[in-house]
């Protein structure tokens, strides 16, 4: 992969590590605050406590997201960046660029999905 492409992606994955930071400490402050601030479209009827889970499951998937970044630069300072983890061939560039923490190529994921599904 060329440095040019691998510097843009590094910055992309920079950014959204930031944005989810951000995300995540404003969730938390609001789960340990009790405040109810938060509230999910058409939901507005939701009592404390589901607000605090729905808070929580968001804190968690960006939680997951974050980890999934952090792995991505790691790849990128160790050189194996854009490598299928299953197949070891080259996660294309269009989609690193739509999903900068992929770790499989698209063959690789579609054969994993149908798999799931039974197919």
């Amino acid at each position: 992969m060329r440095k040019k492409d691998l510097d843009k992606i590094r910055a992309i994955l920079l950014e959204k590590r930031g944005q989810l930071t951000k995300n995540i400490e404003a969730g938390l402050s609001e789960i340990e605050s009790g405040e109810g601030g938060h509230h999910l479209a058409d939901l507005e009827d939701m009592d404390d406590v589901a607000d605090k889970d729905a808070v929580f499951e968001i804190v968690n998937s960006e939680s997951d997201t974050l980890d999934r970044i952090t792995k991505a630069l790691q790849r990128i300072d160790s050189g194996t960046y854009g490598k299928c983890d299953d197949c070891g061939g080259d996660i294309g560039i269009d989609r690193l660029e739509a999903l900068p923490f992929a770790t499989q190529c698209i063959a690789c994921k579609k054969k994993e999905e149908s798999q799931s599904l039974g197919e």
